[in-house]
């Protein structure tokens, strides 16, 4: 990602937590990179934060079928921690 200036990238939570765990995390420049997409699996929120301190950038929880094509997703841009994963999340 470093060497071709990616600007986004897709991957399992277990490739987020493996790249933010990995002992040169912090070594690596991705500054160009804008926005992690994660799907397949929740995102625990020890593992945003972890990211976001590392990298910079906030981690945007998908769900989707992948087999057809639609899904959901948090905002990219001030999206949450700890996704809400009701079908209809309750507004105050």
């Amino acid at each position: 990602m470093a060497r071709h200036h990616a600007t986004w990238f897709g991957a399992l939570p277990v490739l987020c937590s493996n790249l933010a765990h990995h002992p040169q995390a912090a070594s690596y420049d991705l500054r160009s990179l804008r926005v992690c997409l994660a799907g397949g699996d929740a995102v625990p929120v020890e593992l945003q934060q972890r990211f976001h301190a590392t990298f910079g950038v906030q981690i945007t929880e998908l769900w989707a079928m992948t087999e057809v094509g639609p899904g959901s997703a948090n905002p990219v841009a001030g999206g949450r921690e700890g996704g809400d994963r009701s079908a209809c999340p309750r507004r105050a």
